[in-house]
């Protein structure tokens, strides 16, 4: 934080369990920003409300290995501190994960219930050099912010929730509607919907469209990079509308920049993506042809030069 920069302490104004703060220097980003996203929210939006799990009847939060929702669909957090199981991480695909859920009769303290609360510590939204806006932890957040090695302080251990990638859910030819009009309507250059495919059996492929662009929460803000510290997983709690879920690979620092990889190249059963700019249309398709490739500034020894895009939409 410089001495230039100004603070709004919450742009979550209280939803969430620890307070969103955004760093600004001109009070023209902040309306920049209030013209595209007028509305935040915790979770994603969907018209589907229906349960699809049943749930457990757990007396002990769930910590017994007979635990209806952990027999049935597998084991995945270690605690809800703790995060998630570091064994997911090495798995040659990525597992949907299933929370404990509205029906069971455990507690909200079960250590099967995590994405569904929310934020898992305070965030900070603030502008990059060449990135536009990011979000990493504040120095605040540590508990020796004002000495010298503050910034070299672990505050996200390897496993830990930090946020959902959270928004509209919209069917793809309203994406494909959507993604044109930002364009072109709003002078919204860049996407933020995020098209997630899971491969739930043989050739069949689920696909979630999630747009927070103008709806949506502090995972819209999240950059970028080919050697992220962030991983993307599914989690289901009352419906087959998943949430997208980032996890932390690594130990992150305080005041270290929080990123994923928009291709979803660290596990092969979930492939997402963003779109990135395209200025053309193939006659008589719905596919976009993308001409214009933008740069990537991740900074990574490993940087592919380009953000990944998505040619379906």
């Amino acid at each position: 934080m410089s001495n230039n920069d100004k603070i709004i302490e919450d742009i979550a104004e209280g939803i969430e369990n620890y307070p969103i703060r955004l760093l600004y220097q001109e009070r023209s980003q902040v309306e920049e920003l209030k013209r595209q996203h007028i509305k935040y929210v915790k979770h994603n939006v969907s018209l589907d409300s229906d349960f699809y799990y049943d749930g457990c009847d757990c007396a002990d939060n769930c910590e017994s290995s007979e635990c209806g929702c952990k027999s049935t669909h597998g084991y995945f957090y270690t605690s809800q501190i703790s995060g998630l199981d570091p064994k997911l991480f090495q798995s040659t695909f990525n597992r949907t994960i299933y929370e404990c859920n509205s029906l069971c009769v455990c507690l909200n303290q079960c250590q099967n219930r995590l994405v569904q609360h929310g934020v898992a510590l305070p965030l900070e939204i603030f502008r990059t050099s060449l990135c536009g806006w990011g979000v990493r932890v504040p120095l605040s957040h540590t508990n020796n912010s004002k000495e010298k090695d503050a910034d070299d302080q672990i505050v996200i251990k390897k496993g830990q929730f930090v946020c959902e990638y959270a928004g509209e859910i919209i069917k793809t030819d309203e994406a494909r509607r959507r993604w044109r009009s930002y364009k072109n309507d709003y002078g919204i250059s860049d996407n933020y919907i995020l098209c997630v495919r899971e491969h739930i059996g043989k050739d069949r492929i689920l696909r979630t469209n999630i747009d927070p662009t103008r709806i949506g929460n502090v995972g819209r803000y999240i950059n970028h990079s080919c050697s992220p510290n962030l991983q993307m997983f599914l989690v289901r709690v009352n419906s087959l509308v998943p949430a997208a879920a980032l996890f932390a690979t690594r130990e992150i620092r305080a005041n270290e920049e929080l990123s994923f990889d928009y291709s979803g190249q660290i596990g092969i059963g979930i492939e997402d993506a963003k779109l990135s700019d395209s200025n053309e249309e193939d006659n008589g398709s719905e596919k976009c042809i993308v001409r214009n490739r933008k740069p990537c500034f991740c900074g990574s020894e490993n940087c592919h030069g380009y953000l990944p895009f998505d040619e379906s939409l």
